[in-house]
This record gives C-alpha cells, sequence and structure tokens, in this order.
C-alpha cells in the first residue's frame, strides 16, 4: 500500500507541474499565431524552461520505477496455494548477493535479513498476522542462509518442498535455520543428498512428515537445548513429549536411557551411509519404513520386546542374518522385501501372521521354517525368493502363491489342515520336486493337488499313507 500512495502523489506533483508549466507559457506567449514558435523557443531556451522539463524527467522516471516495483509485489506464481485462512499478498525472488557465512558454529546470522540469493520468499496473512515463508530454493550455493527476515516480517516458516532436490539446481551441503523459523514442513529438505549436518534453533515446534526424508550424507544432527519440543542425542532427532525418533543419520547410535519408545515412520528413510544399528530395550515401537533402503544396513541388533516390525521397516536393507525377538508376533508387509543377501532368519514361535510379501526376493535366503503358531501366510509371503527348502509347519488352512516363482525350490512341506492352494501356488517353481504333506493322499487330491499350474516336470506328494505322482502337461509348463 505503501509503494502505491507514493505513486500517486508522485504524479500529482507531475500533473501539477505540467499545469503550471502549460498556464505559465501561455502567459508568456503572443496572440499572434505567428508569433507563437518564437514564444516558445524562448520559453524553452530560458533557464526555467530547463529546469521544468528536467524535473518532469526525473518525476516520469520514477513514477514508472514506482509503477513496476508496486505491481511486482502483487505477482503471484501460479501453482502457488496460500494456506487455509490466509492471503499471500507477496511473492519475490530474493536475489541480493549473500555475505559470507558465520564461521561460529551455528550461530544468528550478523544480519538478520541476510539470506543466499536464489531463496524465493512469499508474505503471508495469517489472520491478523504478517509472516514470512521460504517456498523455493533455486540458487546455486551449497551453502544457504535463511533470513530471520523478509521485509521486515518475520520468516516462520520453511515451506513443503521448498529445498526438495527436485525444486533446485543443485545439492545443498548446510543450511542455516534462524531462531524465527518454528515450522519445518512436509519434505521441506526431502532428497537433500548432500546435507551433512543439521541444527535445530530453540524456535522450531512443528517437524512435518518426510521434512528430512532421504537425506542420507548426513552427519550430524544437533538441537538447541533451549528447544523444549525436540532434542538430540547420538545423532538422532527425538521428539520429546513422545519419546518418538522422528530422524536418524549414519552416524546414529539410538539412546538406551529410556527417552526413545517409538522408532518413527521413515526415521532412517534411505540412510544408505548407516551400516548397523542397536535397537535397546526401551523401544516399544517401529513404524513403517523406518530402514527404508538403507542399502549398507548389514547389521542390526534388535533388543527390543517388539511385536512388530512395521511395513517395509527393511525394504532392500543389506542384511545377511537378524535375530528376531521372541515378543514378535508380526511380520508385516514387504518387511525384508528386496534384501537380496538374507541367508538367515529364525521366525519365533510367538508369531501368528506373516504378511503379503514380507520374504519377496530375498534372493539369497535358501531355507526357511514357518512355526506351528503361525495361522496365517500372505499372499506372494516367499515368492521370487531363493528358497530350496520350506518347512509349513504351521496349521495354515490355505496358501496364497506364497512361493511362486521359487525358481529353485526342491522340497516343500506342507500341514494337513491344507484345504486349499491358490491356482498359481506352484507357478515358475521349476525345481520343485517333492512335496511332503501331512494328510492323506484323498485329502490332497480333494484340494486339488496338482491341478494347480507347475513347471516341474515331475513332483512326488508323498502323504501320510501313500505317494502321488504328478507329471506335468509340457504345453502348461511353456
Amino acid at each position: 500500500m505503501k509503494n502505491t500512495t507514493v505513486f500517486e502523489a508522485m504524479s500529482m506533483v507531475r500533473d501539477s507541474l505540467i499545469s503550471e508549466s502549460l498556464t505559465l507559457f501561455e502567459a508568456q506567449a503572443p496572440t499572434s499565431r505567428t508569433q507563437q514558435p518564437n514564444a516558445f523557443s524562448r520559453f524553452i531556451n530560458s533557464g526555467w524552461g530547463v529546469a521544468v522539463i528536467c524535473f518532469l524527467v526525473g518525476v516520469s522516471v520514477m513514477t514508472g520505477i514506482l509503477w513496476a516495483v508496486s505491481n511486482t509485489s502483487t505477482v503471484t506464481p501460479a501453482g502457488t496455494d496460500a494456506p487455509k485462512g490466509s492471503e499471500k499478498i507477496s511473492e519475490l525472488w530474493a536475489t541480493e548477493a549473500p555475505s559470507e557465512i558465520p564461521t561460529e558454529e551455528m550461530t544468528r546470522p550478523y544480519d538478520p535479513t541476510e539470506y543466499t540469493e536464489g531463496l524465493v520468499m512469499s508474505v503471508i496473512n495469517i489472520g491478523d498476522q504478517t509472516i514470512a515463508e521460504v517456498i523455493a530454493y533455486l540458487g546455486e550455493k551449497s551453502d544457504v542462509i535463511i533470513p530471520t527476515e523478509y521485509r521486515g516480517y518475520p520468516v516462520t516458516t520453511i515451506g513443503s518442498g521448498a529445498f526438495d532436490r527436485d525444486n533446485k539446481k543443485c545439492d545443498i551441503i548446510s543450511v542455516f535455520i534462524p531462531e524465527s523459523v518454528t515450522t519445518i514442513s512436509n519434505s521441506a529438505f526431502k532428497n537433500c543428498t548432500a546435507l551433512k549436518e543439521l541444527h535445530l534453533p530453540e524456535s522450531v515446534s512443528l517437524i512435518e512428515e518426510y521434512a528430512f526424508w532421504g537425506c542420507g550424507n548426513l552427519e550430524t544432527i544437533t538441537v538447541d537445548e533451549s528447544n523444549t519440543y525436540y532434542h538430540a542425542n547420538g545423532n538422532c532427532l527425538i521428539e520429546t513429549t513422545t519419546g518418538k525418533l522422528i530422524l536418524g543419520c549414519k552416524n546414529s547410535v539410538i539412546p538406551d536411557d529410556g527417552s526413545v519408545k517409538i522408532l518413527g515412520f521413515g526415521a532412517f528413510y534411505n540412510c544408505y551411509e548407516l551400516t548397523e544399528i542397536t535397537i535397546p530395550e526401551n523401544v516399544v515401537a517401529m513404524e513403517d519404513q523406518c530402514f527404508y533402503q538403507c542399502y549398507n544396513l548389514s547389521h542390526v541388533q534388535i533388543d527390543a520386546p517388539l511385536t512388530s516390525l512395521g511395513e517395509r521397516a527393511f525394504y532392500a536393507c543389506n542384511l545377511t542374518e537378524i535375530d528376531l525377538p521372541d515378543t514378535l508376533t508380526t511380520l508385516s508387509q514387504f518387511v525384508f522385501d528386496e534384501c537380496e543377501n538374507l541367508t538367515h532368519v529364525t521366525i519365533p514361535s510367538s508369531v501368528t501372521k506373516i504378511h503379503s510379501n514380507a520374504f519377496n526376493e530375498c534372493m539369497r535366503l535358501a531355507e526357511i521354517t514357518i512355526p506351528s503358531s503361525v495361522t496365517y501366510i500372505g499372499h506372494e509371503a516367499f515368492s521370487y525368493s531363493g528358497l530350496e527348502i520350506a518347512r509349513v509347519e504351521a496349521d495354515v488352512i490355505s496358501l496364497q502363491n506364497a512361493f511362486e516363482t521359487c525358481e529353485v525350490l526342491k522340497i516343500l512341506y506342507l500341514p494337513e489342515t491344507l484345504e486349499k492352494i491358490d491356482i498359481n501356488e506352484f507357478y515358475h517353481c521349476g525345481n520343485l520336486s517333492t512335496i511332503y504333506f501331512g494328510g492323506t493322499c484323498a485329502q490332497w487330491e480333494k484340494i486339488g493337488g496338482m491341478d494347480h499350474y507347475t513347471a516341474a516336470d515331475r513332483i512326488s506328494v508323498i502323504c501320510s499313507d501313500g505317494e502321488l505322482t504328478f507329471v506335468s502337461d509340457p504345453i502348461e509348463s511353456q
């Protein structure tokens, strides 16, 4: 509004001067038409005429500049929405050259308006409060300073996806978060794979989901000691009131002092430099995707009395073996999916459910025993694995393609409680030669036996009262 008022004032001055100049010119000019050029020339060549013309030119230039600024301050790029209940009043490129990043460790900038070139800022009205938000970074510097204030308004929010790798030109290595920031929004620093250190000031009170997902090179995590919402311990970022570990890094050690109760959703997501971790006994829950795509995680020690590991908890990790706690009741879907180097795992007798794709594509897992405690085996639970021998001691009544495409499976043990086998149960099990069935031959034939597709040439089904031999149809085997 200030720019518009000045613009109007300058326009009024200009119009007034033009009017006065014309009046002066008319007063000096003769009435004869033939004498008008001489009178005009005399006015122009006079000191008064030159002064008026120069002043009018200056006023016009300033008016044009103010017009441009007043229009720029209201530009809002397409596709950027203001928060509900707020009004976005400006959105500009921050293009001034920054000064050097302070050498003192994570200190407040010497100038609260100091920032890194390429930040895109937004000024927003929320009720009776006006704040500034970082909505993007398109600069080329890898060390970033976020200002404390912008246009006189406090910078309180780092917006959703502001530093997402897909939305910027370079990989940031460090970022200064000022004490004015209270909120770090969804995916704010997602996939910042070059980010090495993170320090949160006292002011931060809300960190939304995915805020630091995929920051696989993080080495240190610290929080101002005065922050009452979050704290750091063992290079872990912990929500103080809930005891939830929301972010870890390659140097994390989960504290065993009781401060951590929950391993949060995606806490170590894509932390590809993490090689080992111990989950202490004070942890009572582990949410989904906790160690998702920790490609170099080869050793996990679970001392915690967990009942579930969460979906995709160890997806695509480099585990070779793992001892599961005897408190575990559920193996969630995709929990060890694509753990291609997993060679040994013992399923404890406390487990009652193995959900779909739990051991999918565990290519080096050669043998498995499913204990009698298990009552449910999900769809494709062991599909595409390297199993050669599988013992199903569980009293399950059906199999849902649990061993589909186990191409090297040779021997399979099935319980007498089995009543149904999915039509693709032995699909692409080309080396399956022997099935040991706990029930009778009549039970097997009632199940459907080898009416179910198999790529094996010849299979022997050894039942409790005899042996059945099945030769696959060569056409069906193709």
